[in-house]
């Protein structure tokens, strides 16, 4: 049973993936996030994802318990620094759009107040999309670890 909650996760995490990519949000994404930190942070929720979903595929049960215990305590400290990441690329964006200088902006000059503006937005969105990637892994992984945790007691 409890293979079969992780890779009913991690499929639908996959599936969103796709989906996302189809809609052309990946490579709005890339461009979004000056950081790529929500790259990183989608890197790391798929690569342990995916260990948690081959420890729980083991076949010896003692062996598997005892195996899987000592990493979901990892997969804690996983989730907490995907949480970690995205707050360093709120700063990040934060600090991309406090750094467009106000002082230098001639006020009658159109163009100028358009290129404030996207840099604004380009710091803006680098914040917003790196604290809702890193919200979203989190919470993913949390709900793989919170499944292994409750199975692992109720064997």
């Amino acid at each position: 049973m409890l293979n079969l909650k992780w890779w009913f996760i991690f499929c639908a995490s996959i599936a969103a993936l796709v989906t996302t990519g189809m809609m052309g949000l990946l490579d709005a994404l890339w461009y979004a996030d000056v950081s790529k930190l929500s790259f990183a942070i989608l890197g790391l929720y798929f690569t342990y994802s995916a260990y948690l979903g081959y420890l729980t595929s083991q076949t010896d049960h003692r062996c598997k318990v005892v195996h899987i215990k000592k990493n979901v305590k990892t997969g804690w400290f996983m989730s907490e620094l995907m949480l970690g990441l995205g707050m360093i690329g709120t700063l990040i964006g934060f600090l991309i759009l406090l750094n467009v200088s106000f002082a230098s902006v001639d006020v009658s000059n159109t163009a100028a107040i358009k290129k404030l503006i996207a840099d604004m937005s380009l710091g803006f969105s680098t914040s917003s999309l790196t604290t809702l990637v890193g919200l979203i892994a989190s919470f993913l992984l949390k709900l793989q670890l919170v499944n292994i945790e409750y199975e692992l007691k109720h064997e």
